[in-house]
């Protein structure tokens, strides 16, 4: 009992964010090892890769499930390319499964620096798009620095100008656009995609 009670309180448990510093067991947090990267420095207490033993949890630290990991990192700011870090964390260390259910409810950062729950109901464009904001089209583009196959595996369409050009929302939009207050931004986006589409069938005519 006067050990646990010694090693309950002391500091000496390292830290992923501080090669020096060292942690108490209750403020220390277990996450699997590849996500110990993009996460040290964003969520407190977190230890390094291979510091995962039952008895770490014994003595007071949290094991975050996938679920509890989503909630932590909701309200992480972050650029774009650390969400892309971040979700190739969670395909390494989540398999398929009902355990990555949880991870439809991961941030999404969007073209134009609006961030969504879920990446569900989202596109990832093609990487040569380039194309802008579609939100006036009802189109949610994931950014392009945080594209990442997991967000297709979790219900993210994917596509270039033609295939988004085809969706019912983008179809909608234009029937009634003569009625918006602002119809030339619908046609800016309209001709984004149209452009995009271009790109890609001259690719394709040169043999890419």
């Amino acid at each position: 009992d006067a050990v646990r009670s010694e090693l309950e309180s002391a500091h000496w448990l390292p830290s992923a964010d501080s090669p020096g510093g060292r942690l108490r067991p209750c403020d220390a947090v277990i996450v699997p090892d590849p996500l110990v990267a993009p996460l040290a420095g964003k969520l407190p207490g977190v230890l390094p890769p291979g510091w995962s033993d039952p008895a770490l949890v014994f003595l007071g630290a949290r094991r975050l499930s996938v679920a509890e990991l989503v909630d932590e990192v909701a309200t992480i700011d972050a650029p774009p390319a650390w969400w892309r870090a971040l979700y190739a964390g969670f395909a390494e260390a989540v398999p398929a499964g009902p355990e990555r259910d949880a991870l439809g409810a991961l941030v999404v950062p969007l073209v134009g620096g609006e961030r969504v729950t879920g990446p569900r109901g989202g596109v990832v464009a093609e990487p040569d798009a380039r194309l802008g904001d579609l939100s006036v089209l009802g189109v949610r583009v994931v950014h392009p620095d945080a594209a990442h196959p997991l967000l297709t595996a979790l219900g993210a369409g994917e596509g270039g100008g033609r295939d988004l050009l085809e969706l019912s929302q983008v179809r909608e939009a234009v029937e009634t656009s003569l009625d918006a207050d602002e119809p030339e931004s619908v046609a800016s986006a309209v001709l984004a995609l149209v452009a995009a589409a271009v790109r890609l069938d001259r690719r394709c005519v040169d043999g890419d």
